[in-house]
């Protein structure tokens, strides 16, 4: 099975290294017929123009795309959500419904995971009771995607109707709806958008999702990637 990928995977160099191979040995049996020189005949010259185009093509195809990133924006949330560290695990501590291992793992992201002494909340979560439903975490996440994607729109001044594909990455809320179906309705995107929507994946998934883009755009050309984390 790895063989026949393989052999899938680049069955174009095959192909043409076939007709390299074809056409150099046909030009220099042009010269040589019985171990005498011949006189060159008029195919000779649509030989070589073929033989000149296979290789000029052949190094095309082969040679890596340059891919640039042309810009990027992050969401900034409002001041009425900040909160401190002490004040967000105090919240956490009378939630009530948290046992200690999750609120002592709670304690421990905090800790290694670079947040500073004061961070962004949700204002769902700073309320006693905090309102933990479905439509909360909607709103959660529309307020991120839509700031940051309009930002990043005004900065690049691309189209929405450029973009040709979108991957989204969220390793904890995967709704139905789609965060992308979201992204895609909110802005009207192209009908034909390729769309990759991952999750669950835990935070290490958003240097997968900007590998993952990277080779699509390996693969698909000039096209504009709209990558969402």
């Amino acid at each position: 099975m790895l063989k026949h990928f393989y052999l899938i995977s680049n069955i174009m160099n095959i192909l043409f290294m076939s007709l390299l191979i074809v056409i150099a040995t046909s030009y220099v049996g042009c010269f040589y017929v019985n171990d005498e020189y011949c006189n060159p005949q008029p195919s000779i010259l649509i030989k070589s123009f073929c033989l000149a185009t296979s290789l000029v093509y052949y190094i095309f195809m082969t040679r890596p795309n340059k891919i640039y990133l042309v810009d990027f924006a992050c969401h900034k949330p409002k001041n009425n959500c900040l909160c401190t560290k002490e004040m967000l695990l105090e919240r956490a501590n009378n939630f009530g419904f948290l046992n200690e291992e999750s609120f002592i793992l709670i304690h421990k992201i905090l800790e290694r995971s670079g947040v500073g002494p004061t961070t962004y909340v949700p204002e769902a979560l700073l309320e006693m009771p905090p309102r933990l439903t479905l439509d909360e975490a909607r709103n959660e996440s529309n307020l991120v995607l839509f700031g940051a994607v309009d930002e990043l729109l005004e900065k690049t001044k691309v189209e929405a109707k450029d973009i040709g594909i979108l991957v989204v990455n969220c390793c904890l809320f995967n709704p139905t709806p789609s965060l992308s179906d979201t992204i895609v309705n909110h802005y009207k995107l192209r009908g034909n958008i390729l769309i990759y929507n991952l999750s669950g994946m835990g935070c290490s998934a958003g240097v997968i999702a900007v590998d993952f883009a990277k080779r699509l755009l390996e693969v698909v050309f000039s096209l504009f990637i709209l990558y969402i984390s």
